[in-house]
């Protein structure tokens, strides 16, 4: 028997779990986390279409984009330079991790945070073991205030005190996606989590703390599309990220889903991407011990073995 936990049941290609697992089971939603303490909710800033990078000519290898191709669309100066002016209008100079494509686009961002006077370092697959370990520990101090990283620090990797998220690696991988935005989503002395959205992902895979059906079924290329996740709106106005259900823009009041509204000039800044509907709050668990003593009943009532090893425990 074979028991696997994630909290991103995805592979990278589409493909399904199915071939390897009979059975999944949603232990909790990410709103249910975040409702009783386990996570933070976090607050999205996103930008308007316009000022995403172009990845018309970017091909899609094994379920993601190319790696050598996005790195050339994604590292232009203009585009860097938006990260950190807007890191420094709405981070507060928290902690950060920067989720960048290629080493050469990692290095480009943390040059230009030095060159605003941030104190930032890079690290990727290649950095020794004692070199990152010095990183972290800065970072964890505070003395470096932003990491850039290459595939090193987007899955297993927890540092609560890392309160910001700058996604600048546009993504087909809704795991990998979610899975950068949660390293920043555990509770830290009351400090709300910020993404700051520079590659379109809320857009293409909705919010990070969106309720998602999960299956063991693969989404194949050709395959049903209804099986493919949900995308979320953009409103027209503000550029802000919305379920697709809604009805109002709760950003700027826009209505939606009628005749589209005029569209009117912004400026390039972020926008936050919020939920229209606020989950109600969850009734709190009941103690380990409540669970406890119900499990053992029902395991006495259907004759379960193993279960009395517990008494006492």
């Amino acid at each position: 028997m074979h028991v696997g936990l994630t909290a991103t049941p995805y592979r990278a290609d589409g493909k399904g779990l199915g071939g390897s697992y009979d059975e999944l089971i949603v232990v909790a939603s990410t709103r249910e986390l975040i409702a009783d303490g386990y996570l933070v909710e976090p607050r999205v800033l996103t930008v308007s279409a316009s000022s995403l990078p172009d990845l018309s000519r970017v091909r899609v290898r094994g379920g993601d984009y190319d790696e050598k191709a996005l790195g050339d669309a994604v590292n232009q100066r203009a585009l860097v330079g938006n990260i950190v002016e807007h890191w420094l209008q709405h981070a507060d100079r928290a902690r950060t991790v920067v989720f960048a494509v290629s080493i050469a686009h990692s290095r480009h961002v943390v040059e230009r945070f030095r060159e605003a006077g941030v104190p930032a370092e890079h690290l990727d697959g290649d950095t020794p073991t004692g070199d990152r370990d010095a990183i972290l520990a800065r970072l964890a101090r505070g003395e470096t205030r932003v990491v850039g990283s290459v595939g090193t620090l987007c899955e297993g990797w927890d540092m609560p005190a890392v309160k910001c998220a700058i996604l600048a690696r546009p993504t087909k991988s809704t795991g990998l996606y979610l899975q950068q935005a949660g390293r920043i989503l555990r509770p830290w002395e009351d400090v709300r989590a910020l993404i700051l959205d520079h590659a379109g992902c809320a857009v293409e895979h909705g919010l990070p703390q969106d309720d998602r059906e999960f299956t063991l079924d693969g989404v194949e290329k050709g395959g049903d599309p209804k099986r493919k996740p949900v995308r979320s709106k953009t409103c027209p106005s503000c550029f802000a990220v919305l379920p697709l259900g809604t009805a109002v823009c709760p950003v700027c009041a826009t209505l939606l889903g009628g005749a589209a509204a005029p569209l009117r000039e912004t400026a390039d800044r972020l926008v936050e991407a919020t939920p229209a509907v606020q989950p109600r709050p969850r009734a709190p668990p009941p103690d380990d011990r409540g669970v406890l003593d119900v499990l053992r009943q029902a395991a006495r009532a259907g004759g379960r073995l193993g279960w009395d090893a517990f008494d006492g425990q």
